[in-house]
């Protein structure tokens, strides 16, 4: 059956045709929805509060959490027991432990984005500019809230993000999605009939034996009746002009070969930034084959075992 999303006037498709751009100044882009979360269902709200407990100044920015790990069977590991009692998200540590395989995003945040961390850096100058100082703040105390509210508004933009891909899980699957997410939605769906797209895989799950990592891909799909894969981003657009960075491709790369070792064919790869903003039109870029550079995504993951000093496909160390 046809995904079918109430349609916009002014958000048809807009298509780029295959061939490299160079990187230009992003807003964020987002990841996949997390069932985990619980607050998917809302915008986190920017606060200007002191926070308890503030860390020492050199330790205000904190490493973001790394991509989710794998079973070898391909069952994504979320959690694992905690030392004190509940649940707690799993470490490398872990990973060593159980054999995890890596997941693909996760493997890809070695390479640098500077578009991405100068965007970051634009908001914690603005938090420092535009929040008031309190009577009796300490430098630590003050620094800690541009922190927070600079976090704040990444995350405010992440969650939309998870949002929108939870929305076209929903469409793709035949479910109505959230009314008040439909807007963002529009442009896609009139690529979605442009290109007659049958969806085969939504948000599959799936992991390579021979080279021990991990992925879920967005989408799997027949369109203009080839075989497919769709990765969808979300992005505040300026101009018309999004920002197609350059390692999607390379994770398309490893998703396909994901794919194509579960037994299927891959003709094509897009990628689909949707508009943050509600009611504009998708852009849609098919990657070139010599863009789709499964060696460099190895390449990558050979730096990430030797980095992490985890090869997830070696034997484990006697205990």
């Amino acid at each position: 059956m046809k995904p079918t999303i109430p349609h916009h006037p002014a958000a048809g498709p807009v298509f780029s045709r295959p061939g490299r751009k160079k990187e230009k100044l992003p807003p964020p882009a987002s990841g996949d929805y997390n069932p985990k979360s619980s607050d998917y269902d809302r915008l986190i709200p920017s606060t200007h509060a002191v926070p308890e407990g503030n860390p020492p100044m050199n330790a205000l920015v904190t490493p973001t959490r790394p991509g989710r790990w794998y079973t070898p069977e391909g069952t994504p590991c979320l959690t694992v027991p905690a030392a004190r009692g509940g649940e707690r998200d799993p470490t490398l540590r872990d990973a060593r432990k159980r054999g995890l395989f890596p997941s693909v995003t996760g493997i890809l945040d070695l390479i640098s984005r500077p578009g991405l961390n100068a965007w970051i850096i634009s908001q914690g100058i603005l938090s420092s500019l535009t929040l008031p100082r309190l009577s009796g703040e300490t430098e630590d105390a003050f620094a800690a809230r541009i922190v927070k509210d600079m976090d704040a508004q990444r995350d405010n933009a992440a969650l939309l993000g998870r949002r929108i891909h939870h929305a076209l899980n929903q469409v793709l699957t035949n479910f109505l999605p959230e009314p008040e997410i439909t807007p963002y939605l529009a442009g896609a769906a009139q690529w979605f009939d442009a290109v007659g797209l049958q969806p085969l895989l939504v948000e599959a799950d799936l992991v390579s034996p021979d080279w021990g990592f991990g992925g879920r891909i967005d989408l799997y799909a027949k369109i203009e009746g080839r075989p497919a894969l769709v990765d969808f981003k979300s992005q505040q657009v300026k101009k018309g002009k999004p920002n197609f960075y350059e390692n999607w491709p390379l994770q398309l790369a490893a998703y396909r070969q994901l794919v194509r070792e579960s037994g299927r064919t891959v003709d094509a790869c897009y990628t689909v930034v949707i508009d943050s903003h509600p009611g504009q039109p998708v852009h849609v870029r098919e990657w070139a084959a010599e863009e789709l550079d499964f060696e460099a995504f190895a390449a990558t993951f050979a730096l990430w075992k030797y980095l992490k000093g985890y090869d997830p496909l070696a034997p484990a160390p006697p205990d």
